[in-house]
């Protein structure tokens, strides 16, 4: 028996063109109610195809500006840890310091995971739908932030004219 509520939907699976989506959808028609009211949504959630996000980016920042939609392209296990850590390291430090925080830099020495399918799967479609020109210019730092970024320093070696003697 469906779930008693007021939504439209009792289950909404997000992603369901990609790999997990697939068979999620799957599970659902062969083990869930009949009567369960539920939908899929394209694979636009989260992604790893860096070069996807930048051309999207590349395409509609200047209209989420205009219009002052806000876009969040990366919402997933490398990144959905960091955000929310973030998040709550500002407010703890908002709130029991009122202090304001400008930067924050956070790494991520080990993360104790393996590539599923779908993960291998999108790195050969990577491979075959962006020339290497578009995959430098979307792995570059800073292509996916919506912020101006400090300019870049070039490191100098010892005896060049930016170093000291």
């Amino acid at each position: 028996m469906a779930p008693k509520h007021d939504r439209q939907y009792d289950l909404v699976v997000f992603g369901a063109t990609g790999y997990t989506g697939k068979y999620t959808a799957q599970y659902i028609t062969t083990h869930l109610p009949t009567d369960l009211r539920w939908a899929v949504a394209g694979r636009s959630q989260s992604t790893g195809e860096v070069p996807f996000v930048h051309a999207m980016l590349q395409q509609h920042s200047s209209t989420a500006s205009t219009t002052g939609a806000l876009m969040f392209p990366q919402i997933g296990i490398e990144s959905a840890p960091p955000d929310l850590l973030t998040f709550a390291l500002t407010q703890h430090i908002h709130t029991n310091h009122s202090l304001p925080t400008r930067d924050v830099t956070l790494s991520i020495h080990t993360l104790k995971s393996a590539p599923s399918g779908g993960t291998l799967s999108t790195v050969f479609s990577i491979l075959d739908n962006f020339p290497l020109r578009a995959l430098r210019a979307a792995y570059a730092p800073y292509a996916l932030s919506p912020l101006p970024h400090p300019p870049q320093s070039t490191p100098s070696t010892p005896g060049s004219p930016a170093s000291p003697a």
